[in-house]
């Protein structure tokens, strides 16, 4: 008698929702970013919006990041500093967000494949008692 193949599990994860909420994140970036930016306008870039209202109503969700506007009971100039500050900062930050999810786009693609078809030749299994 040879030894039985234990099966493998089905997927665990919800692919398509880990996939929407990873593009949801990056453009709610792409939006930050490009607010803080880009001078006040009464304008709404809207290739940004119409992205990001795509997941917004597929997943009946709101924001994923925190507002880029500040509320203070300071005196005008000190919260004109502040936001100044802030801005250029929360600027910053983004852009490196951004460019770290941008570069890991493609690792993120082959998880997700690796997640959805557990039973495919992209996973490589090791027993337990492989690892030494």
């Amino acid at each position: 008698m040879g030894k039985k193949n234990p099966k493998t599990p089905k997927a665990s994860y919800d692919v398509p929702m880990i996939r929407d909420f990873l593009d949801h994140l990056l453009w709610e970036l792409r939006i930050s970013h490009y607010e803080l930016t880009t001078p006040k306008t009464d304008k709404v870039h809207q290739e940004l919006k119409g992205q990001l209202t795509k997941y917004v109503k597929k997943r009946n969700t709101v924001g994923l990041l925190a507002s880029n506007q500040l509320a203070a009971s300071a005196t005008p100039d000190e919260v004109e500093r502040a936001s100044v500050i802030l801005k250029e900062r929360l600027s910053n930050q983004r852009k490196v967000a951004i460019d770290h999810l941008e570069a890991l786009a493609d690792v993120f693609d082959e998880a997700l494949r690796c997640a959805s078809k557990p039973d495919t030749i992209y996973i490589k299994r090791h027993n337990p008692s492989d690892v030494h």
